[in-house]
């Protein structure tokens, strides 16, 4: 018998819309199964790094939901930490962010326990206390 792959993530109505006027995504409905490699293809501007942004969390959407495991990603932080990874073609920094905040951001995303004492460490260690902000 062949067992049907299981739906791990659910996109559901999905519309990004920046400034009230452009959509980056219009409508998107799909489902990302596990076990079974997804890709997004598209030119640029198409919406791909905003799809991206929103399943990780890092934009709501402006309308629709997304679901990992059956469980609204928007219902509470618990639901993406650990469970999912997101690794840009380019480095991702925040320019609204200082460092400390950014190192914090990152070490609450990979659930580091007490994550300011790990945060303080590195900044010392790579000697950017005085840009921690």
């Amino acid at each position: 018998t062949c067992a049907l792959p299981i739906s791990i993530i659910q996109i559901r109505n999905l519309t990004v819309e920046y400034d009230n006027k452009f959509k980056a995504v219009d409508n998107l409905n799909v489902d990302i199964y596990d076990e079974v490699i997804t890709c997004l293809l598209g030119h640029n501007g198409a919406g791909k790094t905003t799809i991206m942004n929103t399943i990780c969390g890092i934009v709501r959407p402006s309308e629709g939901e997304i679901y990992l495991n059956g469980k609204d990603i928007w219902s509470g932080p618990e639901v993406l930490a650990g469970n999912i990874g997101y690794c840009s073609s380019k480095e991702v920094l925040y320019m609204d962010m200082t460092v400390s905040e950014y190192l914090m951001f990152v070490a609450l995303i990979k659930c580091v326990d007490d994550p300011l004492p790990h945060v303080c460490n590195v900044l010392a260690r790579c000697q950017l206390l005085e840009y921690a902000g």
